[in-house]
């Protein structure tokens, strides 16, 4: 059975890392791009969308795990 720390942890890894790109895109300077751009240094980027994809591969992964929870739950 899964116990809430083996969610909370990975829920918490995720969270820091929406808040370092909410962050990120907070700091965007726009007003001197087109409408519906960012300038964005590379820097600032890189570092977004390494935010980015480890969010999406924490939520892959716990979304996995839960998977394979109620698997085991529907043979018992």
């Amino acid at each position: 059975m899964i116990e809430l720390n083996d969610v909370d942890g990975p829920l918490q890894d995720i969270k820091y890392m929406a808040e370092i790109a909410a962050e990120l895109s907070d700091n965007l300077d726009s007003n001197h791009s087109r409408p519906g751009f960012f300038e964005i240094s590379l820097s600032e980027g890189n570092r977004l969308a390494f935010c980015c994809n480890d969010m999406l591969r924490r939520i892959e992964e716990l979304m996995a795990s839960l998977s394979s929870v109620r698997r085991a739950r529907k043979r018992a």
